[in-house]
């Protein structure tokens, strides 16, 4: 087990560069599946969301920016081998985990220590877990791990940030959170 959260991952985002990314800049190129990628054509695009004071106020405009009925419908927008404007997306307000977390990524980067990861998520019942992408941003030494396509629900239906303080990422390449966070999937990090 590592506690060093931001070491691995910083040495993860020269090894893999596809899958941890640190900085992203104006004609940098994510990959959204095969033969699908995204351009940066606007690296201050998350200035449309408007003004926000803290991370969760952030999280909350990403998730009110979508629109809901259109998720899953990303894969009309482009066929096979083609490059995408990432604005073209936002555009069309479509967006699963990766657009949410470039997003993300785009309006924290600067203000704060933070990683854009394409990994994956595992429910306990899961023999594989899924493709995933996500954000690790630091406050102070301490990592937490935001997932802003699954947000958490409160009793009055309300949004409630999915953010997790890590304390670790074990030998598997999974992080490991505080022992207050109660939820029972487990994300990990992608290699090769």
């Amino acid at each position: 087990m590592s506690a060093d959260i931001e070491g691995v991952l910083r040495e993860m985002s020269l090894a893999e560069p596809e899958s941890v990314i640190r900085f992203l800049r104006k004609g940098d190129r994510i990959r959204k599946s095969a033969g699908v990628s995204y351009i940066i054509d606007d690296a201050e695009i998350y200035k449309q969301l408007g003004e926000w004071k803290d991370g969760e106020e952030l999280y909350k405009s990403i998730i009110n920016y979508f629109n809901s009925e259109e998720r899953g419908r990303l894969f009309g927008l482009c066929g096979n081998g083609e490059e995408v404007c990432f604005s073209e997306v936002l555009k069309l307000k479509r967006g699963e985990c990766l657009e949410k977390s470039i997003l993300f990524q785009l309006a924290l980067q600067d203000r704060n220590l933070c990683y854009l990861v394409r990994g994956i998520v595992q429910e306990p019942n899961q023999k594989y877990g899924i493709l995933h992408a996500y954000n690790i941003f630091f406050s102070g030494r301490k990592g937490h791990l935001v997932d802003i396509q699954n947000p958490l629900v409160d009793n009055n239906g309300g949004i409630v940030p999915f953010t997790a303080p890590i304390t670790g990422i074990n030998d598997s390449g999974f992080f490991i959170f505080d022992k207050g966070f109660l939820r029972s999937e487990v994300f990990g990090l992608c290699s090769g």
